[in-house]
């Protein structure tokens, strides 16, 4: 599955509704862990020791 391709425009509208999208899954996703008793941990990629 190719995620990105140049030759493709994305509006504004769009992206943003993608985003509301995504936002809505993560606070179902944080829902359904307190439910289960799962270990959230917050939005940081782990720490592998690179250095920006």
């Amino acid at each position: 599955m190719k995620i990105m391709d140049e030759s493709v425009t994305v509006s504004a509208q769009e992206q943003c509704a993608f985003a509301e999208r995504l936002v809505a899954m993560g606070r179902r996703l944080e829902a359904r862990a307190a439910t289960t008793g799962m270990v959230v941990e917050g939005d940081a990629a782990p720490d592998d020791g690179a250095v920006a």
